[in-house]
């Protein structure tokens, strides 16, 4: 590759490639070396030079030299990874069905978290206990759940109207300081009132509205059905678990997406996988891309069950997509740059931006990928994190994938 190729395909300034040459003399605290990063869309070899918690420079592969160094080797660089959607507030906090740590956070290459509505406003408390007791240095966001208790093993299949408390939500939501960034609902037959399907969906749209906060609505088994729930959902808002392989999935009886999917599509609501335990089927993705629905974030939906079937780990799912012809860049870019956007987290790789990076590799040979409907599918590479890289600080990952995978 020549200077040119470099400059054009890295779609970097030339100043600032002489900035990072500059610094090559002076050294830096890491340097990622002839690294294939994910910058302006593509994978680029380059050198990735941290000082001071941030990427001090990008020059060409083999120009940078830093007191530590992890060499490419065929290593991958992206930003670092969002989970856009698990359960962190695990069995040692009052018996919650949250993952054990061990299957979240750096370990596995994700550097933020977002709880997706483990705790209502009667029990957020839990939530602060988690995050202070296993996550460390990774951001943890929340969404309150709209139940005032949550999600509760106890009464997990019985839901009454009147567990809401919407005037209780506004002050725990000032308490968290920018933790909570939205609410969440289940909305599918196990857990809606069986009185009246839509009674937490017209209470999460009331609160969502009252409270000037995005809603999430999982959505599973009907009733009620995605096209009851979808007239509330408004620019913003997300539904979570959209690629089933059956029961309120996306797409309909002739293959093709329905309308209200792709009215709601056009509008700005907002789409996350949350593989999960039920949610993620070939048949659903292939039909989805190949219809050109692609503008979704990539999350897991790791909590106690999850994190022993199907999701397993966050780069499994990554994977799993893989396996579905999805191209890598477009994969990584909804698992790191725009699930951050969401979280309002900096996740870039540009000089000048926090260092927090994902780190992984492209393991190769022929690898049995299997959904939730027990659909298979071969894919010649998986995904395997490597290294985190949180503010410059270097942690290894990818124990727990290389373990279950390789």
């Amino acid at each position: 590759m020549d200077r040119r190729e470099f400059i054009g395909g890295m779609g970097l300034a030339v100043a600032g490639l002489a900035a990072g040459a500059a610094r090559a003399a002076d050294g830096h605290e890491l340097v990622l070396r002839d690294v294939r990063a994910l910058i302006d869309g593509g994978f680029n070899r380059c050198d990735i030079g941290v000082s001071a918690g941030r990427i001090a420079a990008i020059a060409e592969p083999g120009t940078l030299s830093g007191a530590e160094v992890i060499a490419g080797q065929g290593l991958y660089v992206s930003p670092g990874w969002v989970d856009l959607h698990v359960h962190y507030v695990d069995w040692r906090h009052r018996k919650s069905a949250g993952s054990s740590v061990k299957r979240l956070g750096t370990a596995q290459g994700v550097t933020a978290l977002l709880d997706a509505g483990t705790t209502g406003p009667y029990n957020y408390d839990r939530l602060e206990t988690a995050v202070a007791d296993s996550l460390g240095e990774v951001p943890c966001l929340a969404l309150l759940n709209i139940k005032r208790e949550g999600i509760k093993l106890s009464n997990f299949y019985m839901t009454r109207i009147g567990w809401d408390d919407i005037p209780a939500m506004g002050p725990v939501i000032e308490k968290s300081q920018g933790r909570i960034i939205g609410l969440k609902l289940r909305a599918d037959s196990e857990v809606s009132a069986r009185s009246d399907r839509l009674y937490y969906v017209r209470k999460i749209r009331e609160a969502g509205d009252l409270l000037k906060m995005p809603i999430t609505i999982h959505i599973g088994a009907p009733p009620p059905s995605l096209e009851d729930i979808l007239p509330y959902m408004k620019e913003g808002d997300t539904i979570c678990h959209f690629l089933r392989g059956k029961g309120n999935c996306i797409i309909g009886p002739d293959g093709k997406l329905t309308d209200a999917v792709k009215d709601a599509y056009a509008r700005g609501v907002k789409w996350d996988v949350a593989h999960g335990m039920s949610s993620f089927a070939f048949d659903a993705v292939l039909r989805a891309l190949d219809q050109g629905f692609d503008d979704f974030t990539v999350s897991s939906d790791i909590y106690i069950a999850s994190g022993i079937l199907h999701a397993r780990t966050f780069a499994n799912v990554l994977t799993n997509l893989l396996a579905a012809g999805m191209p890598l860049a477009a994969i990584i870019e909804r698992a790191s740059t725009k699930p951050a956007k969401v979280m309002g987290l900096e996740r870039e790789i540009r000089p000048g931006a926090e260092a927090t990076l994902t780190v992984f590799s492209l393991a190769e040979g022929q690898f049995t990928c299997k959904d939730v409907t027990g659909q298979k599918r071969v894919s010649e590479k998986r995904i395997i994190p490597e290294w985190t890289v949180m503010k410059g600080r270097k942690l290894r990952a990818g124990d727990l994938d290389r373990r279950l995978f390789l």
